[in-house]
Parts: structure tokens; C-alpha cells; sequence
């Protein structure tokens, strides 16, 4: 039985991209075959040399070996959640039953590819990586220039979008991309007052983001970036819209894509004068309004409405402290908790073949 590590991450909720093809999603695909990317992309700002690393292995207390790994491409037809435990990354029923570790160590942010092949993570050096599940290969980008993390997967296996953070320019994140076919890094959104938890739309066509830019409080808008601006040679400057809600009292968060990309889902706190009342609304695409707006759990302080699952059903929300996962109804709020492990990502195993 192969054993997987990844060490040193500290434990941190997470906005995680739903993987396209759902089976009954009707939506309009950005590319004609949904298997491409688009043609072309801008000049990368940053070339990287992918490094193979010796994987470290931890040994276990003594008399505790360390648990067999599942295969996720192994598990029946249906759809699962992964949560992160102090020793890795559980696979857990959507009754929140657990069903064993594919990877050990302490995990935090990461993405799993549409395919279910490769895990996306920022290590504690400051590195992204890749671990491929299959081989239990580990790629670092290097050299080290910047900080990059919050991945989220495009439609395409080899293309996802991240925060990257340079600190010899500014402390503020700006949005990015990565092709690991070409192990280039291209900067797409570059303010001077930073962009945070991007969130690539299941049909290819939008990153969703929030940022500070026109707000003086530090609180964030919601921004959708057209990508249609990757097959041309011009920025992308000009293809963000935004911001989406602006005039409102409200502070949004981690946005997540419907997996027919109509919808989408983000947190929005808004202040009474003492307390942050925290609550998950959801904004319809086509008329970029709110459409719903669900109050959570009065005594929670904070709950990230993480990731939509597959099929629409549910939204996996967290709450970091102290770390737990719980279940959403998208149309009436209703809110059940499963687990108390944080979610990090959703495995759509509905596909045969996948």
C-alpha cells in the first residue's frame, strides 16, 4: 500500500472549485470542447523548473504504524467530502462517516484537480506544489520568488488560479495562473490593494475574487474576471467587472460557483456596532443581484461557506474554531453539522471512468 506525505501545512479552511461534467447540468461551456483550454495564453510574467523532491518520511510513535491510504479513483459511484485530521486527509461520507486517509501529514489549502489525480498546496517554506496521487510524485515550483496559495482548479487538469504574493513589491496578493504543462506563472489581476480567494467557474468562463480596491475600510467587493482575456496577447486589466454589489454594508468572502456556474455563493458579514453577524448569500449570475440570504448558526462566529458540492444539493460550510464541517441547503439555509474536522475539498466519483 502506498503511503503519501505532506508536512509542515497548518490546518486552514478552504475554497475549493466543483469539478465540471456534472451529469443533468445544463450550461452554456466556454470552449467548444470543454477538454482545451483556450488557445493561447498572455506571455507568463514568470517561468518556473519544476523539482522533483525526495518525499521526507515521519516515523510513526512507536507500536502506531501508519494507516493504509484508500484510492479515491477507487471508491463506489457517489459523491464525497474531504476533511483535513492532525495526520492528513480523510475521504468521509456525506453523512460525515469516515472511510480512511489518502494522504498523510498535516494538511492545509489544498485543491484536487477535476480528474481526482493531483493534489495543488502551499508548503511551509513558502513553496506550491504537486503531489500526484497516483505515483505519490511531489513538484515544487522553483526557484522561490513568491508566496502562492488558495488554489482553484479551472475545468482543465493543468490549469488552476491562485493568490501569489511577492514580498520584495507588497504584502498585498494579486490573482495568477498556474500551467503546469508549460510550469509557467502568469499574473492576471495586479492592484495595488491585492485580490483574494480566487474561484474559476466550472464552465471556464469567469474567476470570481474579492478585493478591497474601492472600499476604505478595508472591507471586500465581489470582482469576476471574463477569460476570455487568456487567448489574447493583452492583459487582463480590462476584462474584470466590478465591483459586483457595490454600495452595500456588507463584507464578502470566499465566492464558490454553482456546478452550472449560474450561481454563486460567498459569505457576507456586515457589522452591527459590535458584532459581525455573519451570513451566506448567493448573487444569480445573469442578473448579478443577491437572489437568497441565509443566516447561520446565531452562536457561530464565523462560518466560511466553502465550496458547493457536485450535483447542487448542498453547501459544505466551516466554522475554523473549533473546525468543523456542516451541510447547507442552498434554498432554505438549513444547516446540519457533520463533522468536526475541517472540509477542504468535495470528490465527485459519479463518473464512471473517473
Amino acid at each position: 500500500m502506498r503511503t503519501y506525505r505532506i508536512f509542515g501545512l497548518i490546518i486552514l479552511p478552504l475554497l475549493a472549485s466543483c469539478a465540471p461534467g456534472n451529469p443533468g447540468i445544463t450550461s452554456t461551456p466556454y470552449v467548444t470542447d470543454s477538454t482545451n483550454p483556450p488557445a493561447s495564453m498572455p506571455p507568463p510574467t514568470e517561468l518556473v523548473v519544476p523539482t522533483r523532491v525526495p518525499r521526507p518520511t515521519i516515523s510513526p510513535p512507536t507500536g502506531t504504524p501508519p494507516p493504509e491510504l484508500i484510492n479515491l479513483m477507487g471508491l463506489p459511484a457517489g459523491i464525497y467530502l474531504a476533511v483535513a485530521e492532525p495526520g492528513g486527509l480523510v475521504a468521509i461520507n456525506i453523512d460525515g462517516t469516515p472511510l480512511g486517509f489518502f494522504a498523510l501529514g498535516e494538511i492545509g489549502i489544498p485543491a484536487i484537480s477535476p480528474d481526482l489525480t493531483t493534489l495543488a498546496y502551499d508548503t511551509t517554506g513558502g513553496h506550491f506544489a504537486f503531489l500526484h496521487l497516483d505515483t505519490g510524485a511531489e513538484i515544487l515550483f522553483e526557484p522561490y520568488d513568491m508566496t502562492r496559495g488558495r488554489p482553484s482548479w479551472s475545468p482543465w487538469p493543468h490549469l488552476l488560479a491562485v493568490n501569489g504574493v511577492n514580498m520584495n513589491e507588497a504584502i498585498q496578493p494579486h490573482v495568477g495562473i498556474i500551467d503546469m504543462v508549460e510550469m509557467s506563472y502568469t499574473r492576471l489581476v495586479d492592484w495595488a490593494e491585492g485580490q483574494h480567494s480566487p474561484s474559476w467557474s466550472p464552465d471556464g468562463h469567469w474567476i470570481a475574487f474579492t478585493s478591497d480596491m474601492a472600499r476604505e475600510d478595508l472591507t471586500r467587493d465581489l470582482y469576476l474576471l471574463d477569460t476570455s482575456c487568456l487567448s489574447s496577447l493583452s492583459s487582463c486589466a480590462g476584462s474584470i467587472e466590478g465591483p459586483l454589489l457595490a454600495g452595500t454594508a456588507f463584507d464578502y468572502s470566499s465566492p464558490s460557483w454553482s456546478p452550472d456556474s449560474r450561481l454563486l455563493a460567498f459569505g457576507c458579514g456586515q457589522f452591527d456596532g459590535q458584532n459581525e453577524i455573519e451570513r451566506v448569500c448567493i448573487m444569480d449570475l445573469a442578473s448579478r443581484s443577491i437572489v437568497r440570504m441565509l443566516d447561520t448558526d446565531q452562536d457561530t462566529a464565523y462560518v466560511y461557506p466553502s465550496s458547493w458540492s457536485p450535483d447542487g444539493r448542498w453547501l459544505a460550510v466551516v466554522d475554523p474554531y473549533p473546525g468543523r464541517t456542516g451541510l447547507m441547503d442552498p434554498d432554505t439555509g438549513e444547516l446540519t453539522w457533520i463533522i468536526d474536522r475541517p472540509f477542504v475539498f468535495w470528490v465527485d466519483r459519479r463518473t464512471p471512468g473517473r
